[in-house]
């Protein structure tokens, strides 16, 4: 919750080049939304959530450290849709994932299918998305020891570097995920002056009620903004063999 409100003194905002950004706390929703990107643990929570996979980063040295954060993952477009697709609203997720295809099934050079951006498909387009973003941001190709080409495997860099090059997709993205993340702390302030009163179980319940009809509210209008202000543009860029970072808004 600090690093969600810009005040966490643990775990202090960092670039990937290492120079570290002093946090300053704030409330507003703009001002959070600055701070978002820039906090190395948003982004490892954010990473770890769609690799389904956790480092204990705290506990490595430096250069162990980047050795983990430079190491490609075995991480498809497939297993991001898998890990969205836990941490979506049944509703919502019922709107936006029509089961049937899968990802880079039909893909084109530039990790785009055919059937994407119609109704039902946001998510898979948002896994194509997140996929081949990371993938470019690994810059693309490397050679193996027969000296044959072949893609980079995604990783935590990589998805670093595609983080600083779009923050306002990252800021999205993690509405996303968390769409509480900007009224967590009111909701946990009521809960808290209700704990101990005997006639709160009925007032708490209300609270959690309301929590979870305006998760699926936000997280249904979020998956909306990606899909609209990066996904589609994307999805017509790549139809045109233009798969750059410069293919959706900054």
């Amino acid at each position: 919750m600090r690093a969600l409100y810009g005040g966490s003194t643990l775990l202090r905002p960092t670039h990937p080049s290492g120079s570290v950004a002093l946090p300053e706390a704030c409330s507003e929703s703009s001002c959070l939304r600055d701070v978002w990107p820039k906090s190395e643990f948003l982004r490892r929570l954010v990473f770890a959530l769609l690799a389904d996979t956790v480092e204990p980063w705290t506990e490595l040295g430096a250069a162990e450290r980047n050795r983990v954060d430079e190491a490609g993952l075995p991480l498809s477009a497939s297993d991001i849709l898998g890990s969205l697709r836990a941490l979506l609203c049944v509703p919502v997720l019922l709107a936006v994932d029509v089961r049937g295809g899968s990802p880079s099934g039909e893909a084109n050079a530039c990790g785009g299918a055919a059937a994407l951006g119609n109704p039902g498909t946001q998510l898979r387009a948002l896994a194509e998305f997140l996929h081949a973003q990371m993938v470019q941001s690994s810059r693309g190709e490397s050679s193996s020891n027969d000296g044959s080409v072949c893609p980079i495997a995604p990783s935590f860099r990589a998805f670093e570097h595609f983080v600083w090059r779009q923050p306002s997709f990252f800021c999205g993205l993690l509405l996303l995920l968390m769409p509480l993340a900007e009224r967590g702390a009111e909701f946990i302030a009521d809960e808290l002056q209700l704990s101990g009163k005997r006639t709160s179980l009925h007032r708490a319940g209300e609270i959690r009620a309301k929590m979870n009809s305006l998760t699926q509210q936000l997280q249904g209008r979020q998956m909306e903004v990606l899909h609209h202000s990066f996904l589609l543009p994307w999805l017509g860029a790549t139809q045109n063999g233009d798969c750059s970072l410069h293919s959706s808004p900054g």
